[in-house]
């Protein structure tokens, strides 16, 4: 008779052995591009603080401010 628990769990042993792992780097970066759209037109920046002042300048919004406002 073969056991058969013994062989599965040698085999989950062996996928999850990250010791024999060589040559299996990402080709890809982890990093994601992400962008953010402006709340008042399709205007897209590549981080919060520009988008923030331009809603600022253009819209006079004040997002910051708002949620501060909201949060009291």
């Amino acid at each position: 008779m073969v056991d058969h628990k013994s062989e599965s769990s040698e085999d989950e042993e062996d996928i999850l052995d990250l010791k024999n792992d060589e040559g299996w780097e990402d080709v890809e970066p982890d990093i994601e591009h992400v962008d953010f759209v402006s709340l008042f037109s399709d205007a897209n920046f590549d981080n919060l603080p520009d988008m923030l002042a331009h809603m600022k300048k253009k819209y006079d919004f004040d997002l910051a401010k708002v949620k501060l406002d909201l949060s009291e």
